[in-house]
Protein backbone atom coordinates (compact mmCIF):
# COMPACT_ATOMS: atom_id res chain seq x y z
CA UNK A 1 0.00 0.00 0.00
CA UNK A 2 3.01 2.02 0.94
CA UNK A 3 4.65 1.68 -2.91
CA UNK A 4 0.82 2.71 -4.48
CA UNK A 5 0.99 6.09 -2.31
CA UNK A 6 4.41 7.03 -3.42
CA UNK A 7 4.15 5.97 -7.04
CA UNK A 8 0.42 7.48 -7.40
CA UNK A 9 1.46 11.10 -7.86
CA UNK A 10 3.63 9.18 -11.08
CA UNK A 11 0.68 7.18 -12.49
CA UNK A 12 -1.59 10.36 -12.44
CA UNK A 13 0.64 12.40 -14.36
CA UNK A 14 1.26 9.22 -17.14
CA UNK A 15 -2.34 9.03 -17.48
CA UNK A 16 -3.33 12.56 -17.56
CA UNK A 17 -0.41 13.06 -20.34
CA UNK A 18 -2.14 10.28 -22.25
CA UNK A 19 -5.75 11.92 -22.45
CA UNK A 20 -3.91 14.99 -23.23
CA UNK A 21 -1.65 13.39 -26.21
CA UNK A 22 -2.81 14.87 -30.10
CA UNK A 23 -4.26 12.72 -32.08
CA UNK A 24 -2.59 10.69 -34.64
CA UNK A 25 -3.50 11.61 -38.35
CA UNK A 26 -3.34 8.96 -40.93
CA UNK A 27 -1.88 10.98 -43.81
CA UNK A 28 -3.34 9.93 -47.18
CA UNK A 29 -2.28 10.56 -51.00
CA UNK A 30 -5.14 11.65 -53.29
CA UNK A 31 -4.90 11.18 -57.12
CA UNK A 32 -6.66 14.42 -58.89
CA UNK A 33 -7.12 14.38 -62.58
CA UNK A 34 -9.07 16.89 -64.22
CA UNK A 35 -10.63 15.42 -67.55
CA UNK A 36 -12.39 17.37 -70.70
CA UNK A 37 -14.74 14.77 -72.30
CA UNK A 38 -16.21 15.43 -75.31
CA UNK A 39 -17.35 13.66 -79.04
CA UNK A 40 -14.94 14.69 -81.23
CA UNK A 41 -14.03 11.40 -82.00
CA UNK A 42 -10.00 11.09 -80.27
CA UNK A 43 -10.59 8.45 -78.11
CA UNK A 44 -9.51 8.18 -74.68
CA UNK A 45 -5.77 9.93 -74.18
CA UNK A 46 -2.62 7.68 -73.26
CA UNK A 47 -2.85 8.70 -69.60
CA UNK A 48 -6.10 7.91 -68.77
CA UNK A 49 -6.39 4.57 -70.29
CA UNK A 50 -6.41 2.70 -66.96
CA UNK A 51 -9.96 4.57 -66.52
CA UNK A 52 -11.30 4.19 -69.83
CA UNK A 53 -13.70 1.26 -69.09
CA UNK A 54 -15.20 3.49 -66.12
CA UNK A 55 -15.60 6.79 -67.86
CA UNK A 56 -17.44 4.77 -71.11
CA UNK A 57 -19.28 3.27 -68.53
CA UNK A 58 -20.67 6.11 -66.64
CA UNK A 59 -20.62 8.81 -69.74
CA UNK A 60 -21.85 8.47 -72.75
CA UNK A 61 -18.73 10.75 -74.61
CA UNK A 62 -15.89 9.35 -77.22
CA UNK A 63 -12.98 11.03 -76.39
CA UNK A 64 -11.39 11.66 -72.89
CA UNK A 65 -8.89 14.09 -72.84
CA UNK A 66 -6.46 14.92 -69.50
CA UNK A 67 -6.64 18.99 -68.91
CA UNK A 68 -4.42 18.79 -65.71
CA UNK A 69 -3.31 15.88 -63.12
CA UNK A 70 -2.30 16.84 -59.61
CA UNK A 71 -1.74 15.28 -56.08
CA UNK A 72 -3.14 16.42 -52.30
CA UNK A 73 -1.54 15.75 -49.13
CA UNK A 74 -4.64 14.42 -46.80
CA UNK A 75 -5.07 14.35 -43.24
CA UNK A 76 -7.47 12.08 -42.00
CA UNK A 77 -9.03 13.58 -40.80
CA UNK A 78 -8.42 16.48 -42.16
CA UNK A 79 -8.25 18.22 -45.89
CA UNK A 80 -6.36 19.13 -48.64
CA UNK A 81 -6.90 21.42 -51.64
CA UNK A 82 -5.76 21.01 -55.67
CA UNK A 83 -5.42 24.20 -57.85
CA UNK A 84 -6.87 23.37 -61.29
CA UNK A 85 -6.79 25.26 -64.97
CA UNK A 86 -9.30 28.02 -65.39
CA UNK A 87 -9.46 29.35 -61.72
CA UNK A 88 -10.61 26.35 -60.34
CA UNK A 89 -10.13 24.76 -56.84
CA UNK A 90 -10.76 21.36 -55.76
CA UNK A 91 -11.10 20.73 -51.58
CA UNK A 92 -11.37 17.64 -50.31
CA UNK A 93 -12.15 17.49 -46.65
CA UNK A 94 -11.99 13.83 -45.25
CA UNK A 95 -13.83 13.19 -41.96
CA UNK A 96 -13.13 9.75 -41.51
CA UNK A 97 -12.50 6.15 -42.11
CA UNK A 98 -14.82 3.69 -42.51
CA UNK A 99 -12.41 0.25 -42.83
CA UNK A 100 -10.49 0.44 -46.47
CA UNK A 101 -12.88 3.42 -47.16
CA UNK A 102 -12.28 7.23 -46.26
CA UNK A 103 -15.70 9.33 -46.38
CA UNK A 104 -14.77 12.88 -47.62
CA UNK A 105 -16.74 15.80 -48.87
CA UNK A 106 -15.34 17.20 -52.19
CA UNK A 107 -16.12 20.86 -53.33
CA UNK A 108 -15.48 22.18 -56.99
CA UNK A 109 -14.81 26.17 -57.01
CA UNK A 110 -14.37 28.30 -59.80
CA UNK A 111 -13.22 31.68 -57.79
CA UNK A 112 -15.35 32.19 -55.39
CA UNK A 113 -19.12 30.32 -56.46
CA UNK A 114 -19.14 26.75 -56.03
CA UNK A 115 -19.61 24.36 -59.28
CA UNK A 116 -20.09 20.40 -57.68
CA UNK A 117 -20.47 19.71 -53.78
CA UNK A 118 -21.06 16.26 -53.12
CA UNK A 119 -19.87 13.28 -50.44
CA UNK A 120 -17.73 10.53 -51.64
CA UNK A 121 -15.62 7.24 -50.22
CA UNK A 122 -12.03 7.03 -51.54
CA UNK A 123 -10.89 3.26 -51.66
CA UNK A 124 -7.51 2.28 -52.68
CA UNK A 125 -7.72 0.84 -56.14
CA UNK A 126 -11.30 2.26 -56.74
CA UNK A 127 -11.29 6.14 -59.23
CA UNK A 128 -14.55 8.27 -57.92
CA UNK A 129 -15.50 10.19 -61.18
CA UNK A 130 -17.29 13.47 -60.13
CA UNK A 131 -18.91 15.58 -63.65
CA UNK A 132 -18.89 18.96 -63.42
CA UNK A 133 -19.54 22.13 -65.56
CA UNK A 134 -18.93 22.45 -68.98
CA UNK A 135 -16.27 23.32 -70.57
CA UNK A 136 -15.35 23.54 -74.70
CA UNK A 137 -17.44 20.81 -75.88
CA UNK A 138 -18.17 18.26 -73.34
CA UNK A 139 -18.32 18.43 -69.61
CA UNK A 140 -15.65 18.86 -66.75
CA UNK A 141 -14.60 15.97 -64.85
CA UNK A 142 -12.62 14.75 -62.25
CA UNK A 143 -10.83 11.62 -61.11
CA UNK A 144 -10.05 11.49 -57.15
CA UNK A 145 -8.13 8.30 -56.68
CA UNK A 146 -6.61 7.11 -53.22
CA UNK A 147 -2.87 6.08 -53.63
Amino acid sequence: MNKLIRYFPILLVFVTAIGWAPSVHAAERVQVILVQADNSGQGVEGSLKPYAGNLQQLLNFNTYRQVARKGIQLDVPGEGSASLPGGQTLLVKAGSQDGPAIIAEVTWMRGNKRLVHTRIQLRKGTPAVIGGPRGGDGPLLVILELE
